[in-house]
């Protein structure tokens, strides 16, 4: 952190560096995973790149030894993957938020 403010990659201002933010908001029924085992899904994002920031949110929370990621998996597409992290994760339809962030030359 800088002085004047947030410094990303070097010196790289936070304002500067975001120059793309898309946002859609899904509903998602993912299988019933067992771990160490994971289940993606895919939605399309319009003017999502490769390369991009992706935060996946749940509107609630997410079943015990459960985790979610999400990535730019392809221009417009991102893909969410669903992790089972210990025993079986059951999980009931859920509204998931994602934002995608994106520097653009």
């Amino acid at each position: 952190m800088s002085a004047k403010g947030i410094s990303l990659l070097g010196n790289q201002s936070a304002k500067g560096f975001l120059k793309a933010l898309f946002g859609v908001k899904s509903a998602h029924d993912p299988a019933s995973i067992t771990s160490p085992n994971d289940n993606d899904t895919t939605l399309t994002v319009t003017g999502a790149r490769l390369g991009d920031f992706v935060i996946v949110a749940p509107v609630t929370s997410i079943p015990a030894g459960g985790a979610i990621v999400g990535w730019v998996s392809a221009t417009d597409t991102v893909t969410i993957r669903f992790i089972g992290i210990v025993g079986t994760v059951d999980s009931t339809s859920q509204d998931f938020n994602v934002l995608v962030l994106g520097n653009r030359d």
